[in-house]
């Protein structure tokens, strides 16, 4: 029996933390497709760089390149400032199969559940 949780050991650290992840985001897990999980700063903030580089991708463009959707006319290289370029190509991705604001509270569960 030991050696069984010897191998299973990270699945069950994994199933542990998602676990504890949806009990301690309780409320927000009942209303994934409504609004967005956080207080309403960076949260804004992470989701409008998601659907930049969704966007992007979507016309075939590197994610993290210049753009002028924010801070117009000037604008700014997306790619020097941003500092969770995992967690805003994983929301990017899922975005483009799927609502943003969904994809953007399952990118924070999921990090949050790895992280």
């Amino acid at each position: 029996m030991g050696n069984f949780f010897r191998k299973f050991r990270l699945l069950f650290v994994l199933i542990f933390f998602l676990i504890t992840t949806i009990i301690i985001t309780y409320p927000s897990i009942l209303n994934l497709n409504g609004k967005l999980i956080g207080d309403g700063g960076d949260n804004y903030h992470q989701f409008v760089f998601q659907y930049i580089a969704a966007q992007k991708i979507i016309k075939l463009q590197f994610p993290f390149s210049h753009t002028d959707i924010l801070r117009y006319p000037v604008g700014f290289d997306f790619g020097a400032g941003s500092e969770s370029v995992l967690i805003i190509l994983t929301g990017a991705i899922l975005s483009i199969f799927s609502n943003s604001i969904f994809a953007y509270n399952l990118t924070i569960l999921i990090f949050f559940t790895l992280i």
